[in-house]
């Protein structure tokens, strides 16, 4: 895997049902999912870097251009905690975050941010 560096079960999420959820609810289990990442990567990273309101709150405001900006944030602490770790340096998280928010398909993103999360859980 990635290391020593592991996430607690708690964080571990099924995405086909998390995609599912995020369709039949139009959008608002997204969010859920989101906080929850959230959470694993500032586990991670072993700091505050991700805040659930101050996303919800500026991504509300500017009409989702923030959470287009913290798409790409994301991955690529995504990948640089991936290296750091051992993994691979091919993955490109952030500009794959930023180009499918930019086209409408951020759960899609969510879903690979996720499967990396799942691996981290054990």
């Amino acid at each position: 895997m990635y290391g020593t560096q592991r996430l607690s079960p708690r964080f571990r999420v099924d995405i086909v049902l998390g995609v599912v959820f995020t369709v039949i609810t139009c959008g608002i289990y997204n969010i859920f999912w989101n906080k929850k990442q959230f959470e694993a990567m500032n586990t991670l990273l072993g700091r505050e870097e991700y805040n659930f309101w101050l996303w919800l709150g500026v991504s509300f405001i500017t009409c989702g251009l923030f959470h287009i900006y913290y798409q790409y944030k994301f991955g690529t602490d995504l990948d640089a905690f991936l290296r750091a770790q051992g993994g691979t340096t091919e993955t490109h998280f952030g500009m794959l975050g930023l180009l499918l928010s930019l086209f409408g398909l951020s759960v899609i993103a969510d879903a690979i941010f996720q499967q990396e999360f799942n691996k981290l859980t054990g």
